[in-house]
């Protein structure tokens, strides 16, 4: 078979700037050749001559220099954000991929006390480590249900599995869901706020998730949400669910901290993290805060 010598680089061109400085920009490719070529017309001989630059790596038979490939932009991966609920604290946390507290706020928690959770009846917000397997938001395109949960809802029930199919079905259920009368005075209750954040997991029961009020189909489970009391937040008043303050679960959702998947962390403690104080997004204020007992203890922004 032919053999085919390798390509060489073309030799460099000798330095004769220091004998033919350049007068003008541009001169400075023609000061190397000799005699060289004076500057006066340098724009139509390149115009119409640009064949001639190409002749020294023809005759010499190597490859002419290769054009600059500019860097490829760095692409900076998503962070894995994950949340803790300190009970005793009545606090929420959100951790980066570092396990660093980057925020905090004030929660509401169960009116059940900080024992373990046995059942959906005792009001008990449960302890352990949970995974976001449902997010409802008042605008659906952020709507998502974990395919996990999805498959074991369809198998239970046929009319679960047609809602959870519809691409509205989740928009559907959080408008059933805003429309609950739970105290009976014949109005909605708008029980969740901006945002339902279901659980799944951890140390006690999260809920059947899917159930029947009546002709309608609600989610029932373990959540973080709203409430439409502002000053539920930071009590034990919940039916066992976390009570977010509606610009925490705003930033949540629309800034994809809490999404389906995250890691959701319940315990009665603070995370083990070592920094500064953080930071409080409570009634649109952010203002150090100490952790300490109910967050009450909180300070002017630094």
């Amino acid at each position: 078979m032919p053999s085919h010598a390798p390509a060489r680089a073309c030799p460099a061109p000798p330095d004769r700037s220091a004998d033919h400085p350049p007068t003008a920009p541009g001169h400075a490719l023609l000061s190397h050749l000799d005699p060289p070529v004076p500057p006066l017309g340098v724009a139509p001989f390149l115009a119409m001559n640009a064949w001639f630059l190409l002749l020294p790596a023809v005759l010499l038979g190597c490859d002419p220099p290769a054009a600059p490939v500019a860097p490829e932009p760095a692409v900076t991966p998503p962070v894995a954000w994950s949340l803790w609920v300190d009970r005793q604290g009545r606090s929420l946390h959100v951790l980066d991929g570092e396990g660093r507290e980057a925020w905090r706020s004030p929660v509401g928690i169960g009116a059940g006390g900080l024992g373990q959770k046995r059942s959906m009846e005792d009001r008990i917000t449960p302890t352990g480590d949970f995974l976001v397997d449902l997010v409802l938001y008042d605008d659906p395109t952020w709507d998502a249900v974990a395919e996990a949960t999805r498959a074991r809802l369809a198998e239970r029930d046929p009319d679960f599995a047609a809602l959870l199919a519809d691409p509205a079905g989740l928009a559907r259920l959080r408008a059933t869901m805003d429309q609950l009368d739970f105290d009976g005075d014949g109005q909605p209750d708008h029980a969740y706020g901006a945002a339902y954040l279901g659980l799944d997991g951890g140390g006690g029961p999260t809920g059947p998730k899917l159930r029947r009020r009546g002709p309608d189909l609600y989610w029932y489970s373990i959540a973080l949400h709203g409430t439409p009391d502002p000053t539920r937040i930071g009590q034990a008043t919940s039916g066992g669910c976390v009570h977010l303050p509606e610009a925490v679960l705003r930033r949540l959702v629309t800034e994809r901290i809490a999404t389906v998947g995250t890691r959701v962390h319940v315990e009665d403690g603070p995370p083990p993290v070592e920094g500064g104080a953080g930071r409080s997004w409570f009634g649109g204020r952010s203002p150090t805060v100490e952790v300490v007992g109910a967050l009450d203890r909180r300070v002017a922004p630094e």
